[in-house]
C-alpha cells in the first residue's frame, strides 16, 4: 500500500469516533441536496458507496429502498457501519475494486475523490 493510503487508513482507524461526529450531522437530505440528484440518475437501486466511512450516507440509501454496497479501507470504519446496520459492507481499497462490470447503477462517493 502506498504510503499516503496507509497514512490515511491509519488516521481513519485511530479517529473513528472525530470522523463520525464530523459527519453524522452530514445525511438528510436538507444538508446534502444531492442526495436526491442523484437518486433521479440511477438506472436501478443498486449503488456502490464508495470510501463510505462509518456508513451514514449508505444507511439513507437503504432507507430508500436501495441495494447499498458500502466499500472503504478502514477496518474500523466498516466495523462502525457493520454497528449502523448495513448488510453489505468491506474492507476495500477504491483503486483495486473487486466488482464485475455494471454491478451499479451508480457509485456514490463524497469526500473520497
Amino acid at each position: 500500500m502506498q504510503d499516503y493510503k496507509s497514512e490515511t487508513k491509519k488516521s481513519y482507524n485511530t479517529h473513528t469516533d472525530i470522523f463520525n461526529k464530523k459527519y453524522e450531522s452530514r445525511t438528510t437530505p436538507k444538508t446534502r441536496p444531492e442526495f436526491g440528484e442523484f437518486l433521479k440518475l440511477l438506472p436501478n437501486k443498486k449503488i456502490l458507496d464508495l470510501g463510505c466511512g462509518p456508513g451514514y450516507h449508505s444507511k439513507y440509501f437503504l432507507e430508500q429502498g436501495l441495494d447499498v454496497t458500502s466499500i472503504d479501507i478502514s477496518e474500523e470504519m466498516i466495523e462502525q457501519c457493520k454497528q449502523n446496520g448495513l448488510p453489505k459492507c468491506m474492507v476495500m481499497d477504491m483503486e483495486k475494486l473487486d466488482f464485475s462490470n455494471e454491478s451499479f447503477g451508480g457509485v456514490w462517493s463524497i469526500t473520497s475523490l
